[in-house]
């Protein structure tokens, strides 16, 4: 997503975006549509760009491998700055910087790497959620499995069901 910067006067710009996610380049698992405000906040040395956007996943539940549509939000801050500070850590990953003349500033790959980081390390359908029988493979949140209560109980099936014999012994 290109934003034209050069004709921007010197103060706080907001912008709205929609569309969709294909057009900012988000693949799967990202689905439909994205909403995104973007602010810019420019001066003498520096642009300062900060975005909030949505958009929704086709995720799968890690319990209990349900497929559903998730929201996730994204929330990101880059400065854009007109010559090298040396004051600022140039390695820094928020702090790109940019010649006096540039046009325009390209937010893609950022709202790539912001959207991909919202989303969680275990992704839940809910925070209940019950997940699947180990042994029979049916989806506990629509109710109980037909295994006996002592094929459920922790051990009886273990590999190291002798070792916990000779402990206890």
């Amino acid at each position: 997503m290109k934003i034209k910067i050069s004709n921007l006067k010197e103060g706080i710009h907001e912008f709205e975006f929609t569309g969709s996610v294909n057009e900012i380049q988000l693949e799967e698992p990202f689905t439909g549509n994205y909403q995104m405000k973007v602010e810019i906040d420019k001066s003498n040395h520096q642009l300062l760009v900060h975005a909030i956007g949505h958009a929704e996943a086709n995720v799968v539940c890690d319990r209990c491998s349900k497929e559903f549509m998730m929201p996730v939000g994204f929330d990101f801050r880059v400065v854009y700055m007109y010559q090298q500070n040396h004051l600022v850590d140039p390695e820094s990953d928020n702090i790109v910087y940019i010649t006096p003349d540039t046009d325009t500033v390209d937010i893609r790959s950022d709202i790539y790497d912001y959207s991909h980081l919202a989303l969680p390390m275990k992704v839940l359908c809910n925070d209940s959620c019950k997940g699947i029988c180990y042994r029979c493979g049916v989806d506990l949140n629509n109710g109980e499995c037909s295994c006996s209560p002592s094929d459920k109980e922790e051990g009886n099936n273990s590999p190291f069901k002798d070792l916990k014999n000779l402990i206890n012994n």
